[in-house]
């Protein structure tokens, strides 16, 4: 009777598990494939120097465009292949200076999308002769959706202005969604051949002041 008992109580636990038993006793558990995520995304940090003193608004358009763009009609336009980010960070360092002053700030704005943001603005000025070699660092803030994904069809609101002078370096950690269902954006160049991948300036390519470090930009 014991024996009997055992023996159900093994083969009730086997099937709780969700397997089967084979003709010799060994339970069998069924093998399918593991949900996937069909959207590629990928993260990284994205430099760029200031050839000269800005203060640009930073646009969503402008943040798809950093990963890359096609040149589709040579130059004219060229188009976005990601279709949405989450920023992380943006950090900026202060050259050296030996005269005037130096002012990097950082401004988030709140019509890239609804939400609960604090009204804040940093900056970081320096006298004559003084030189940094810190870095300021801004993340989104929290609770709002600008902590969160923004896609193309936000193309033309800000996320944030960026003041620094000539000579700083801004870095973007970003994460991208390669588009999918969602419409990629066309950016107008001034020039650029057909067919060609270009790295966008981080300003865009009106002002095109933040430049790409280490990538092909397009020329003007």
């Amino acid at each position: 009777m014991f024996s009997n008992a055992l023996m159900a109580a093994r083969r009730s636990r086997a099937k709780g598990k969700g397997g089967r038993r084979s003709g010799r006793g060994k339970v069998q558990r069924l093998n399918v494939p593991p949900a996937i995520d069909c959207v590629a995304n990928f993260s990284r940090t994205y430099r760029f120097v200031a050839s000269n003193n800005v203060t640009a608004n930073i646009s969503v358009l402008m943040l798809l465009s950093i990963p890359g763009c096609i040149c589709t009609v040579a130059n004219t336009t060229m188009v976005t292949f990601a279709s949405s980010f989450r920023l992380k960070r943006v950090r900026m360092w202060t050259p050296e200076t030996s005269a005037g002053s130096v002012a990097n700030a950082l401004r988030w704005t709140v019509n890239a999308a609804s939400g609960f943001i604090k009204d804040e603005s940093k900056n970081q000025s320096l006298p004559g002769g003084i030189t940094t070699t810190g870095v300021q660092e801004y993340r989104p803030p929290k609770a709002s959706t600008l902590d969160d994904w923004l896609a193309s069809n936000l193309a033309t609101s800000n996320v944030f202005q960026i003041q620094c002078v000539a000579g700083a370096i801004v870095d973007v950690d970003i994460c991208h969604t390669v588009a999918t269902d969602i419409a990629n954006q066309p950016v107008s160049i001034a020039s650029g051949t057909q067919g060609t991948l270009y790295y966008a300036y981080l300003d865009g390519s009106a002002s095109h002041l933040l430049q790409p470090v280490g990538v092909t930009s397009f020329t003007f």
